[in-house]
């Protein structure tokens, strides 16, 4: 169930992030699908590791600034 939020909440994440590049529709399918595999890979990592419920908020965090990360960097290379 907290996996299928976390997706959920990447996805949607990734495609609020992406509004201002509605100009390409294939780079904001590129950063929705980069940030939902992301996400997973991470999300894994932690719950093989065994973390508490309360480190759930970091992990979505993270997923967070990576997704920033890669559209910043998108943004400067359309610049250019």
């Amino acid at each position: 169930m907290v996996f299928l939020y976390f997706l959920f909440f990447s996805f949607n994440l990734s495609i609020f992030s992406s509004t201002k590049s509605l100009s390409s529709p294939s780079l904001y399918l590129t950063n929705s699908i980069i940030i939902s595999l992301i996400s997973l890979f991470f999300f894994k990592i932690f719950l093989i590791k065994g973390l508490s419920k309360t480190k759930y908020p970091y992990i979505l965090s993270l997923s967070a600034n990576l997704l920033y990360l890669i559209d910043d960097s998108n943004s400067f290379n359309n610049a250019n």
